[in-house]
Order: C-alpha cells, then sequence, then structure tokens
C-alpha cells in the first residue's frame, strides 16, 4: 500500500522565522510555491527599481532557447550569451546586467555586489568581443516584470513572495534554470520546508 503523505495546512509547509525583508533595489524576490500565475510560477526575479512609482524587475531563471546573436548581429558567433525572459512587459526591448561600473551609463543595482543594469550596449558589446564581459559577469532579458504602485505590496500580504538578499553574484549569473535555480535559492534561504521540494514544477502536475 503506498504510504499517505500528512495532510498539512499550507501555512505550516512554511517556516517564518527567517528575517522578513522589504523588497529593495538588488534584493531578490522568490515565488511562494503557492503563486498561481501564468508566467510567474517558481521564479527568481532580480528587483531593479523599487520606489512609490511602483516596482521593476529582471526574472533570472527562464531562459529562452535564443542566442543573444539574433538579436545583435555583431554577437553572431558569441553563443554562450543566452537571452532570459525578463518579464512580460515590454516584450520587444532588451535590458542587461551586469558588473562594469565604467560602462557609461550603467544604473547601480546592488552596491555590495557591484552590480548595475543597463548602460551603453554599443561598449558592452565591445567588452564581450574584448574577452572582458562574459556569461559570468553579463546577462540579457528581454521585456521585464513590474508592478504598480501598491501591487505588490498586496502581493506580499497575500505572501506570493519572499524578499531574499542576493549571497554572492553566482545567484546572479550561475543560477539554474526553471525550477532548479528556484529551489537552489529558497534552500539557501532555509526559510521553507523539504516538503516544499516535492511539489511538482507546476502545482496541476502530478
Amino acid at each position: 500500500m503506498k504510504p499517505e503523505l500528512p495532510k498539512l495546512p499550507i501555512k505550516s509547509l512554511y517556516e517564518l522565522t527567517y528575517k522578513k525583508l522589504h523588497p529593495r533595489k538588488g534584493r531578490l524576490l522568490v515565488a511562494s510555491p503557492f503563486l498561481w500565475d501564468v508566467f510567474f510560477p517558481k521564479t527568481v526575479i532580480l528587483i531593479t527599481e523599487h520606489s512609490r512609482d511602483g516596482t521593476a524587475g529582471l526574472v533570472l531563471n527562464k531562459p529562452q532557447d535564443l542566442p543573444v546573436g539574433v538579436l545583435i548581429k555583431e554577437l553572431a558567433n558569441y553563443p554562450e550569451f543566452v537571452i532570459y525572459k525578463g518579464g512580460p512587459v515590454q516584450l520587444n526591448s532588451l535590458f542587461f546586467v551586469h558588473t562594469f561600473n565604467e560602462l557609461p551609463g550603467a544604473i547601480p543595482i546592488h552596491e555590495g555586489l557591484e552590480l548595475y543594469w543597463g548602460g551603453d550596449l554599443r561598449e558592452l558589446i565591445d567588452m564581450i568581443k574584448r574577452g572582458i564581459a562574459t556569461p559570468e559577469n553579463t546577462k540579457f532579458f528581454l521585456g521585464y516584470s513590474g508592478w504598480a504602485p501598491l501591487q505588490l505590496s498586496k502581493e506580499m500580504k497575500e505572501e506570493s513572495w519572499f524578499v531574499l538578499e542576493p549571497q554572492s553574484l553566482d545567484d546572479i549569473f550561475k543560477i539554474p534554470e526553471g525550477h532548479k535555480g528556484w529551489q537552489q535559492i529558497l534552500k539557501k534561504s532555509g526559510i521553507i520546508h523539504p516538503l516544499a521540494y516535492m511539489m511538482p514544477e507546476r502545482l496541476l502536475d502530478n
């Protein structure tokens, strides 16, 4: 006879002993295991902007089957650079994060990790060709994730997201794709009960 798992209330899957953090530029939004949404389940999002005007971020663990050379012809010989699905907003716009404070126009995201987004794309292309910019310090995205004022606060109250500090640049540039990346970040945080890792990638799968 197949043993049955104990029927626990959803709340019992959480060990809420960690220090709850507020959303802030440079922190990570990590989807709750029970977040129901078309785009965001099991996502890890780098917050690039957070203010009274709203919040913006880039999904770190959803690569597309698309090398950046498809959009930037000068990088056609650099298939190691892939494009990630940054979010469902402005799907025709290319964004990028990197570690180069010297890149003209770069906007700081996390000073402790020396993490930046945007800047002079032509200069970045030149840095890639010179071997300075690599997939270990540069990441491209199509689209971004956005929340209107107070929208994210509402979702936080519904416990749809955890807010975590990235522990290193590996959490940005070396995070595994999809479900495995989401699990890895949660495991590092230590805030989720192991039963959550037994859940399928999509809650409707069993």
